[in-house]
């Protein structure tokens, strides 16, 4: 076995030590320190893959699973129409599905969000918004649950999200929630506008939906 690389445990992982180090040890020293190193009587950390997002609901945290292709493609679709608005009219800043708001006690990553400049008085915090945006967009995907998307929808108001827009992946409709109480179904062939947040923007829902 080369003295660079220790075989080790019964889940068949293994230890990289560089030779240099394995040089001021014996053989017993080093099967020692593998078994101090695992021992799987102790608690093991919790890893969480880095390319998942996490949000804060209720204390806890809750993993948002990565999305799929047709997903991630509406929201950015999306996000480059709202961004090109919005370069000829700077009135806030759009944001992605890695911007994290304080939505009451919880964390949220919307995936499609805008913030007036009004809310901006400080610049982009290094960390998360502190408040919640003026519009939070969520596509929805099959696998997600009604209960679920519902709740987050009340909590986006509560905390003061002036509308929210549901994106339906799969049927390709757009549910615009004024309110808890007001909204509008918009399908592929229709136009989505915004006079409340985003005064003048256009859009035609078959630039998203493009297949």
């Amino acid at each position: 076995m080369p003295a660079s690389e220790i075989q080790v445990l019964p889940d068949r992982s293994a230890v990289f030590v560089p030779n240099s180090v394995l040089e001021n040890f014996d053989e017993n020293e080093i099967g020692y320190m593998v078994r101090e190193a695992y021992d799987a009587t102790k608690p093991q950390p919790t890893l969480i893959d880095a390319e998942k997002q996490i949000e804060i609901v209720d204390g806890a945290e809750v993993i948002k699973e990565m999305a799929s292709a047709k997903h991630s493609g509406i929201g950015t679709r999306l996000i480059i129409k709202l961004g090109i608005f919005l370069e000829s009219n700077p009135i806030g800043r759009v944001y992605g599905a890695d911007a994290t708001f304080t939505i009451g006690k919880n964390d949220r990553i919307p995936d499609v969000s805008f913030v007036s400049k009004e809310k901006i008085t400080d610049g982009e915090p290094l960390k998360k918004w502190a408040f919640a945006p003026d519009l939070a967009v969520e596509v929805i995907s099959p696998t997600d649950i009604f209960l679920e998307v519902a709740e987050k929808t009340q909590a986006y108001f509560d905390a003061g999200v002036k509308q929210v827009w549901l994106i339906d992946s799969k049927f390709e409709t757009v549910t615009v929630y004024y309110s808890l109480t007001k909204t509008l179904i918009l399908t592929e062939n229709d136009e989505l506008t915004c006079e409340e947040i985003l005064p003048n923007f256009r859009l035609k829902l078959s630039e998203i939906f493009i297949d």
